[in-house]
């Protein structure tokens, strides 16, 4: 049975919020830039300190809260809360994806150095209705909590007992329940809570399944794979009749020293396993698959690597989105894609939600 624990909050102390500008890390511009202007991480947890003390971030209520983000007229709404590591490693609740051994090591040192958890792991359950079901009460008040982050507009309510109540009989109701997305900070919070030989609260949100919305990575090929020829790969696994790269069919499309082809997956396999082990022949289970790549989410700025000859790079592909029912289903046999198999929305910002262990 999963448990679900409240937490102790900070939050920023002005509603009105503006992002840094021209970095990869999306939140509040004073904690980013607190966390990009240090050196160390004992830097950043005093910076942090400093920032309550100015009375820029402030200490809320403990509890469970609601929380709604609205992006671009799409609105996400959950509970965040907390979760015990010792549920995560019951396997109630799955995970879909291989890990970066370097990002977690990072993420373990920055955890036993500031102590500070500054964004929630998204965990999906799939109660439908239940989304709408909650909301329709809390709506009714006014949120404790609100802040708009550039476009962004993000509110909090504390949950009262009753529906801290219909929240738990909501978890008890499922068997598991999968992780979405923040498999480096999962895996980060496990190895910390290991080391301190503690069951320490995951900070989470509490998402239902039929929420998430999907993008895509860009998969950057930097390492000459041996004893393949990839041009010859490429010919074998040819389209025969795609003319256009169409979400609708489990494609992958590469760029191949200047040259655009579509590859057709066959309808039974994942496109991310078929990319790793039928057209590069690496071995997921022995072959350090991240090694080979760079990794770049789908936007305006990254979209020119699947068109442009880059140097850089022996390849770069893209794969057709995989379906989350498809995810889900496979975590629950666990089977592992690789990393960066997935990009799941929402992405909360890092900064904005923050518990300290206590």
């Amino acid at each position: 049975m999963l448990e679900l624990l409240p937490l102790p909050f900070i939050f920023p102390a002005n509603q009105r919020l503006y992002e840094a500008e021209n970095v990869t890390v999306h939140g509040p511009k004073v904690f980013v830039e607190l966390i990009q202007n240090n050196t160390s991480y004992t830097e950043i947890r005093a910076g942090f300190d400093d920032l309550i003390n100015d009375k820029q971030y402030q200490n809320a209520k403990k509890g469970m809260y609601w929380y709604e983000l609205t992006s671009q007229n799409i609105t996400y709404a959950g509970v965040v809360l907390g979760i015990p590591v010792s549920c995560f490693q019951k396997k109630l609740i799955t995970t879909h994806e291989n890990t970066l051994p370097k990002r977690v090591k990072l993420f373990t040192s920055y955890l036993d150095q500031t102590k500070i958890q500054t964004e929630p792991l998204i965990v999906l359950h799939e109660e439908k209705g239940f989304t709408s079901f909650l909301s329709k009460g809390i709506n009714l008040r006014q949120a404790c909590h609100e802040f708009t982050l550039e476009d962004e507009i993000h509110r909090l309510w504390h949950l009262t007992e009753k529906e801290k109540e219909q929240v738990s009989k909501m978890a008890h109701k499922q068997l598991i329940f999968h992780l979405a997305d923040g498999h480096h900070r999962l895996e980060s919070t496990i190895q910390f809570a290991l080391n301190q030989n503690i069951d320490l609260p995951v900070q989470c949100m509490l998402l239902e399944k039929n929420q998430i919305r999907q993008g895509q990575f860009i998969w950057a090929l930097k390492k000459q794979l041996k004893g393949i020829d990839l041009q010859v790969q490429i010919e074998k696994h040819k389209a025969k009749q795609l003319t256009e790269y169409d979400d609708t069919h489990r494609i992958i499309k590469i760029n191949h020293e200047g040259i655009v082809s579509q590859l057709e997956v066959p309808t039974n396999e994942n496109p991310a396993i078929f990319l790793v082990e039928k057209l590069l022949n690496l071995n997921l289970d022995t072959d350090k698959v991240h090694r080979y790549f760079d990794y770049f989410p789908v936007n305006e700025s990254t979209e020119g690597l699947m068109s442009n000859t880059n140097s850089k790079y022996q390849a770069t592909m893209i794969f057709s989105k995989i379906p989350i029912d498809e995810v889900i289903s496979r975590a629950k046999l666990n089977q592992i894609l690789p990393p960066k198999s997935t990009y799941l929305h929402p992405k909360l910002p890092t900064g904005l939600i923050v518990s300290p262990f206590e």
